[in-house]
């Protein structure tokens, strides 16, 4: 179902039954970039789709996202209001960012993960703002590993990596990388425990609550 308020721009592909509502602007601007919207896709009221973006099949975005150039979006994955999209950015599977997070360009989240609303993410430490003999900054977003979990209002510096399936807590500024499995909290962030086995997600071809470094039978290890 398409509004006949939208806009679509002549390099866009849409999949079956993509739902898009008023306001929406999917391929903009006109560009030899293709924009791709799967199977499934919901695009809320006002949202806008810059070209060379990829949406994956049954993912939901919702309204007033804007989502800059070749952003690629996994399937199944929720965007929440008001979610700014920088551009260069790939984003995973079933994951959810919700309302009013800032996803700066040149970063990566992979599958599972969750964002709490309001959350910033950084992609230089260097800022040349109207300093020209200061050079070009070379731009880093975060990644956000497997399943990592980030509460909301938490800002994360640029380069930090998230490790698989670790808990940021409320209000944290996140300086530095955080392990897998691991709880962090504060400003600056510091780790203070370990995510509970009962909270792990199950992974691939492995036995619930078993990290994947632990999944090996002692038959089976060298």
């Amino acid at each position: 179902m398409v509004n006949k308020t939208h806009w679509i721009g002549p390099r866009v592909t849409l999949g079956r039954n993509v739902i898009i509502e008023d306001f929406v602007q999917v391929g903009y601007p006109k560009t030899d970039e293709p924009t791709v919207i799967e199977d499934g896709v919901f695009l809320g009221s006002g949202t806008i789709v810059y070209s060379g973006c990829k949406i994956g099949a049954d993912s939901r975005i919702y309204h007033g996202v804007i989502l800059r150039e070749r952003t690629i979006v996994g399937r199944n994955t929720k965007i929440g209001s008001g979610v700014m999209c920088e551009g260069d950015t790939l984003i995973g599977d079933d994951v959810s960012v919700t309302s009013q997070c800032h996803l700066t360009s040149h970063m990566r989240i992979a599958d599972k993960v969750f964002m709490g609303p309001n959350c910033t993410t950084l992609n230089t430490r260097h800022i040349v703002h109207e300093r020209p003999w200061l050079g070009k900054p070379q731009l880093k977003g975060p990644s956000l590993e497997r399943g990592a979990r980030i509460g909301g209002h938490v800002c994360i510096l640029p380069g930090v990596v998230v490790g698989e399936q670790a808990f940021i807590g409320a209000g944290s500024v996140v300086t530095r990388d955080v392990p897998p499995f691991k709880i962090a909290y504060g400003v600056p962030a510091r780790v203070v425990g370990e995510v509970p086995p009962e909270e792990w997600l199950k992974a691939m071809n492995q036995p619930q609550n078993v990290r994947p470094d632990e999944s090996q039978t002692e038959s089976s290890r060298p």
